[in-house]
């Protein structure tokens, strides 16, 4: 009798102790739960922060600045008002063209000294790597050209992606004044572009001689 009471007692203990532990196993399980989802909450939240982000961010890789759009325009008065008003002076377009290169492509000097006078920096380079003078040179503006060579701090040998300087630019072009105008400014006649060539090479294939003489 007494030997199926202990029997009795121990089974009664497992039972207890097995309902316990369950109990507690699914109350770890309750609250596991409740982290994961949780978790994954803030997981599903970070994630859609992140595309609007990114979303935004595109949309404003993208847009034109007002600035851009008034130099673009030829707008003096509206660039004005612009600048007056906190636009950044070196507003790009989507190329990474300046507002400073629009104007000297333009070859709208008025409008390059304007920028100039309120912070626009003369050194900077586009996705390709030309700056300023390279596009004023391109364009063949004696009058920017000279306005962008006399800004302190500016560099006449900037190379672009192909390695190509505005001296060779001006070389390939037999664009004598200008071309005396960089050499006076300090321009190395040595540099050579990615394929080996120097603004003497460019004044060849260009079959410029006087420039050629120029350079020598």
């Amino acid at each position: 009798m007494r030997r199926r009471s202990r029997v009795c007692g121990v089974l009664v203990f497992y039972i207890v102790f097995y309902i316990l532990g369950g109990a507690a196993v699914v109350k770890r399980a309750f609250w596991g739960g409740c982290v994961a989802a949780a978790l994954f909450l803030a997981f599903f939240v970070c994630v859609q922060v992140f595309v609007a982000q990114s979303a935004r961010a595109e949309i404003s890789l993208f847009q034109t600045p007002e600035l851009i759009t008034a130099v673009t325009g030829g707008d003096l008065s509206a660039v004005k008002a612009l600048l007056v008003r906190g636009e950044a002076a070196n507003s790009a377009n989507p190329k990474g063209q300046t507002a400073l290169m629009l104007a000297v492509n333009a070859g709208n000097e008025p409008m390059a000294r304007l920028l100039l006078e309120n912070g626009a920096l003369v050194n900077l380079v586009d996705r390709i790597g030309n700056g300023a003078l390279h596009w004023a040179v391109e364009r063949g503006d004696v009058g920017c050209v000279a306005l962008l060579l006399g800004v302190k701090g500016v560099k006449v040998d900037i190379e672009n992606r192909q390695g190509v300087t505005a001296l060779m630019m001006a070389a390939r072009d037999g664009q004598y004044e200008i071309v005396d105008r960089l050499l006076r400014a300090g321009a190395r006649t040595e540099k050579v572009d990615f394929t080996g060539r120097t603004a003497s090479d460019w004044a060849k294939d260009g079959r410029n001689s006087r420039v050629l003489e120029r350079l020598r």
